[in-house]
Parts: C-alpha cells; structure tokens; sequence
C-alpha cells in the first residue's frame, strides 16, 4: 500500500522509529473531603476531624520503538523504570466529650511511601487525513 500512497501524493514516515523520554513530575495535592463508612453504616465525611494533604515526587524514562505496518496503522512496544517517592501528612482533631470544656486532642501525623520498579506496554495508533475525506 505504500506505493499507492506515494502515488496519491501522500508523505509518509519513516517506517521505524525510536524515541527516549524523560519525564519529571513534583506536585502538592490537597484532599478535600475524606469519607468513611463503618461496618455497612453510610458513608460520612471526617474532614471536619482530619486535614490531608500530599507531596509527590516521579521519575519516569521510557523507550518506545514503533513500526508502520500500513500506511494508516502504527504499533508500538515501549519499556522503562519509573520511581516515586511520596508522604501524606495529615493533621487530626478530635473533640473530647463531657462536662466539662477541654480543648480537642490533636496530633499530626506523615506517612511517607514510595515504589520504583519496570513498566511496559504496548499499542496500536490509526492515523488519517481529513483532507482526503472531502
């Protein structure tokens, strides 16, 4: 089919390709309302009690090799590492009960996670030309 595309006056790519990226991604994350539901009771916001927020930190690279097998039909593999660090921190505010007025028990608290590890993953890409559609 290449030849009859040439033919019609399209431009083609390269029938092979390789391409590297690096990826960076640093972000605050504010949480807005936190649910919980306990054993089946309804769902109920606690974020009157508790304030979460979130920073994280990601480091990908990736290779991904593609081919055209067609003129309209790209498929690709691609393969990489990707590493990320993150710590939820939270601040809680419990009211205490009885008679007497006494301020809320409060403490804060850090949770720090994070995962690296192999990805992968593979995919198909139609293109077309509005132009010819016409």
């Amino acid at each position: 089919m290449k030849d009859e595309a040439l033919a019609r006056g399209y431009e083609l790519p390269l029938p092979f390709g390789v391409s590297v990226v690096y990826n960076y991604l640093a972000r605050d994350i504010k949480v807005s309302d936190v649910r919980i539901g306990v054993n089946g009771e309804p769902v109920q916001s606690v974020s009157h009690f508790l304030d979460l927020g979130s920073t994280s930190k990601v480091n990908a690279g990736l290779i991904k090799m593609d081919a055209w097998i067609l003129p309209f039909l790209n498929i690709y593999l691609l393969g990489g590492y990707i590493e990320n660090e993150s710590t939820s921190s939270g601040h809680v505010s419990l009211p205490r009960p009885g008679p007497i007025p006494r301020p809320p028990l409060e403490f804060d608290f850090k949770v720090p996670t994070s995962l690296d590890g192999f990805v992968g993953g593979r995919g198909v890409s139609l293109a077309g030309d509005i132009r010819s559609c016409s």
